[in-house]
Parts: structure tokens; sequence; C-alpha cells
């Protein structure tokens, strides 16, 4: 997700409710049930990028960088140089 945001490309998303055979996007795929979606977004609006950029998909990305992080510094066998302010994000 980072890369398609970072380099982004123009491309033609379907979804948006009253179109014939929405396809979903592959974000939906992948992503779908891991945080809560953007509600804020209508109804229509498509899952990718409107109801995933929010607050859940925020605090879900630091969750998973820290988590690996965590494991990163655990292999090496050293405390996180974070750890002073890990309650902060987590």
């Amino acid at each position: 997700m980072r890369n398609a945001l970072i380099h982004y490309e123009p491309e033609t998303i379907v979804g948006y409710s009253g179109q014939a055979n929405p396809q979903p996007h592959k974000f939906e795929k992948r992503l779908k049930g891991k945080f809560p979606i953007n509600t804020i977004t209508g109804l229509s609006n498509t899952f990718y990028p409107d109801k995933v950029l929010g607050a859940g998909c925020a605090q879900w990305a630091v969750s998973a960088a820290v988590a690996f992080t965590d494991e990163f510094f655990q292999k090496l066998g050293i405390t996180p140089t974070y750890e002073h302010i890990r309650t902060t994000y987590l």
C-alpha cells in the first residue's frame, strides 16, 4: 500500500454502488477486516482509497511497524531504541 500511495499511478477504480459487476480492488482483498474502515466516507465510496485511508489504517500501520521492529531488535538481542516512548505509539 505504501508503494501505491508514494508511487501513485492513475488507475480506474471500480466498485461504486450502482455499477454493473463491480470488482473489488486488490487492496480490499488483502486489507478488509484488518482494521476499522474510515466511517467518514459515504456508503457509495470505494474501499480503496476512501475507506482504507483513515485512523484505523494508520493505527494498524504503526502497530505492524512496531511489531516488525520489535522482532528485529529481539533477534539482535538488544532493547529497542524507542522503548522509552513505546506507550506513545501503542
